[in-house]
């Protein structure tokens, strides 16, 4: 009786197994179906391109909605937009923070789906399950209050997650914020309530604050709110978007554009393509690494990749700065000098270098520190590798009179390298900042773009101004903490009729290049200072390269149109509402020992 007993139990347990077994089988079977692919741009919360050719641009099949849902969105299109309000205003405004929402969160980042490469198209467009964080990412936007279902929804379980009363509150909660409508057919702007904007057949909800370059609906907006809105400049727009971080090869010269809007916050692992690069150079040096560095932050990859060449035998060395009675500012350089072969200057001056020289073939070099807001891609830098064996030399002497204990005007040699394409000066040299620099600039005949984390040296200001009066075109975008801090400087240029923009990214603009009529770069270490020209240790290369110039050019234009045109004639606060995602990255972005809602200036209503 007890054996039947045991025989029914042990069936029962090994059915159970089984069950279990095919469960999981038929879990992982469609699990393993679903790919990895990264989103390259939202069109719309449900919406967006996904790079599933695997090579890093958009494409026209590739534009991928999400199944059996439909998100709030900021455009309104009367003869084909279904929704479930009466009230136009509400959806909107859900359909503005769903947009921005996606922007915030899956721009730039992984999603699952079923292989794309066999999807049929539909009106152009595919359609599939997705996954983000391993979570639906349809159940998401539902539950959050930023999607709803159409009458049509086959999909009974998705109504367990709908939630029109957190999209009711969503509309709610950014009711204070100013709102306009834009008529795209025309590209004219209307308030909320005019009389006109009930009728457009095409339209789109925008901040009022984010308007550029569009026409002024004149029955609902005054003269006066017209010219406030307004921007008396014309200024010229990018050919292409550049959403991301950018690489191109010049010739021997490979440049790096780390773009401030690609990441909202400090990057402590090698997430750029830069700093990747940067790896596979220390991975590939076989005999010396030279490092010249303002110091070294958070970037353990970094740190660990120098580590293992020097155990494989390479020899390296390295310089830093150290003021007088302080420590070096980035939080791993002492670590660092520990174990590596290092030399600080402990002058007041600064050795604020930023290059490194790889069997003194290639050099590194550029405005990007190595940290997790340089490397790591939270400001905006730019970065070059040279594969150039007489400016691995210049470079390699620099480096040689700095490691003897020769800094800032005790060296002994005034090194430059000059040959037809290609420049490279150190400074302190007062012959370089007079008979280079501002000669660059005096002699410009069409453009000077200028991208800066300081612009203070007046007689460089001078001569900007002088440009702009015989209608050089000059373009000026300039870091929001020196802007407030040198603001004086800034109000000359901009009494001056000059455009300059100061940024709000969040990350800080970082950059110290100078772009000269589309036919020559200017880039280094080097502020755009009296300290930086006449007293720090520096460097600078200057390319002559139409291509590379005009590259350049046109993703300067890209980043200086994203920024709010209101900061043409404001400075937004580096930490605060203003720049956004300042508030929100973990980090003291105008050293007053306050961070992110520590901060007044990130509180609501400031």
């Amino acid at each position: 009786m007890n054996n039947n007993k045991d025989m029914k139990t042990k069936k029962s347990y090994i059915l159970i197994l089984f069950l279990v077994f095919l469960i999981s089988s038929l879990f992982l079977l469609n699990h393993a179906k679903f790919h990895e692919y990264e989103v390259l741009k939202v069109i719309e919360a449900d919406k967006f391109y996904v790079d599933i050719n695997k090579n890093d641009k958009i494409d026209d099949n590739e534009l991928l909605k999400v199944k059996d849902i439909v998100a709030y969105s900021p455009y309104y299109e009367a003869s084909k937009t279904k929704n479930t309000y009466a009230d136009i205003t509400q959806w909107l405004k859900n359909g503005y923070l769903a947009y921005n929402w996606a922007k915030d969160n899956i721009e730039g980042k992984i999603i699952k789906a079923k292989n794309l490469k066999h999807c049929k198209l539909k009106d152009g467009i595919c359609y599939s399950d997705i996954y983000f964080q391993d979570e639906n990412y349809a159940e998401i936007l539902l539950k959050n209050g930023l999607a709803y279902l159409p009458y049509n929804i086959k999909r009974q379980e998705y109504f367990f997650f709908l939630n029109k009363k957190q999209a009711e509150n969503n509309a709610k909660t950014i009711s204070s914020l100013d709102f306009v409508v834009i008529n795209l057919k025309n590209g004219i702007v209307h308030k909320i309530n005019c009389e006109y904007a009930s009728k457009i057949a095409k339209l789109k909800l925008e901040l009022k604050n984010k308007i550029k370059n569009h026409d002024f609906c004149k029955i609902c907006f005054n003269s006066q709110e017209v010219k406030k809105y307004s921007t008396k400049f014309n200024i010229p727009k990018s050919q292409n978007e550049y959403k991301k971080s950018q690489y191109r090869t010049f010739d021997d010269i490979d440049i790096y554009l780390i773009n401030p809007l690609e990441y909202n916050k400090p990057n402590y692992g090698c997430v750029t393509k830069f700093c990747k690069r940067l790896i596979k150079e220390i991975n590939s040096s076989n005999k010396t690494i030279d490092i010249a560095l303002y110091g070294i932050g958070e970037q353990e990859e970094v740190i660990s990749a120098l580590k293992n060449a020097q155990n494989r035998g390479v020899k390296i060395r390295c310089v830093f700065d150290s003021s007088k009675g302080m420590n070096n500012v980035y939080s791993k350089t002492m670590s660092f000098a520990n174990e590596f072969n290092c030399v600080f200057d402990d002058s007041e001056k600064i050795m604020h270098n930023k290059f490194f020289v790889f069997d003194k073939k290639l050099v590194l070099t550029g405005s990007s520190n190595i940290s997790a807001t340089g490397s790591g891609g939270y400001n905006s830098n730019i970065a070059l590798f040279v594969n150039d064996s007489k400016i691995a030399e210049s470079y390699t002497k620099e480096f040689e009179q700095m490691y003897k204990g020769k800094f800032s005007n005790n060296k002994p040699d005034k090194i430059t390298y000059i040959f037809k394409d290609k420049e490279v000066y150190f400074l302190p040299n007062n012959k370089v900042y007079e008979d280079v620099l501002l000669k660059a600039v005096k002699n410009s005949r069409k453009a000077i773009y200028l991208s800066a984390f300081y612009l203070t040296d007046y007689v460089l200001i001078d001569e900007l101004i002088k440009a702009k009066k015989r209608n050089v075109e000059v373009l000026i975008i300039l870091d929001a903490l020196s802007s407030k801090n040198f603001s004086k400087q800034l109000f000359k240029l901009r009494e001056n009729n000059i455009p300059i923009i100061v940024e709000n990214w969040g990350g800080k603009n970082h950059e110290k290049t100078i772009m000269i009529d589309f036919e020559k770069l200017i880039v280094g270490s080097c502020n755009f200072s009296k300290s930086g020209f006449h007293k720090n240790d520096e460097n600078l290369i200057i390319i002559k390269n139409e291509k590379l110039a005009q590259f350049y050019a046109d993703y300067f234009l890209y980043l200086f149109n994203s920024i709010d045109f209101k900061f043409l004639t404001k400075i937004p606060k580096a930490e605060g509402l203003d720049s956004y995602n300042s508030c929100f990255d973990g980090i003291d972005n105008d050293y007053d020992g306050k961070i992110d809602t520590e901060e007044e200036a990130c509180k609501m209503g400031n």
